[in-house]
């Protein structure tokens, strides 16, 4: 099967005979949608050129579900929370995303327990080339690109909007870390669910303390690693990466310009 979408016009059209010591001035256009740039995974100053555009990104072979997930949402019933979640490229080259610039993300919390407010809440993201996470540790080296003033307050349901401090470029060819980690929390028993995916890889692996000693920094608290196979349902806010030009090159062959 052949892609016929892009395709380039030359003028003057063939046949053309030409005698030398002649000359002819030939015209190449290109036409269809022009490749993308692809930018290198990381923080970047750069400001977006292109429209927003926010895209929700759904596992393979998986549904949102609404039950209990008291395991794998970021809101936790403790004083202190730490989760990491690996999104696969895969899944985001699915959704319609291409390379471009991260700029927020939003999470959609389920209506089975009653809002509460989290402290001193902070996301920050990492690309990566594995395709699963290691179930009984961390993976080091993420960015900060959220940082909440003060209490965030959770809504029992509908979505929750975070607009980042800093923007991080995706390349398409490496997964993303999601950290999202609190420290302090308002009184209440329950943990904020959200909706959320099933997959069929370590998704997921968390770290919670009681006592209030913040995990946020590194630490491990009283309850974990531990680790599940869910991701909360996210819908990811980006700048797709502007168009690069179309390239092409005259050349020889057999006597014939092609």
């Amino acid at each position: 099967r052949v892609d016929t979408s892009n395709y380039v016009v030359i003028t003057p059209a063939s046949p053309v005979v030409l005698c030398e010591p002649g000359g002819l001035e030939l015209d190449a256009n290109a036409f269809g949608l022009p490749p993308n740039r692809n930018l290198s995974c990381g923080l970047t100053g750069d400001m977006p050129v292109t429209a927003l555009d926010s895209l929700e990104i759904v596992p393979l072979n998986s549904s949102v579900q609404s039950g209990a997930n008291p395991q794998s949402t970021p809101f936790a019933n403790l004083a202190t929370s730490r989760h990491q979640y690996l999104i696969r490229a895969s899944d985001m080259l699915a959704a319609g995303m291409r390379s471009g610039t991260i700029t927020g993300l939003t999470l959609f919390t389920s209506g089975n327990a009653a809002g509460a407010s989290y402290g001193d809440l902070k996301i920050h993201l990492k690309c990566t080339p594995m395709t699963a996470l290691d179930a009984n540790a961390f993976e080091p080296g993420t960015v900060p690109v959220y940082a909440a003033s003060g209490m965030l307050t959770v809504p029992p349901s509908g979505r929750l909007s975070f607009d980042f401090d800093a923007w991080y470029d995706w390349d398409t060819t490496q997964n993303l870390i999601v950290e999202i980690c609190y420290n302090g929390r308002s009184a209440g028993n329950n943990a904020v669910l959200t909706d959320f995916y099933s997959t069929f890889y370590t998704s997921c692996v968390y770290t919670s303390n009681a006592s209030g000693n913040s995990v946020c920094g590194g630490g491990v608290g009283s309850a974990g690693p531990n680790h599940v196979n869910e991701l909360p349902r996210i819908s990811f806010k980006y700048h797709p990466a502007p168009d690069a030009d179309f390239q092409y090159a005259w050349v020889r062959l057999e006597g014939d310009y092609v």
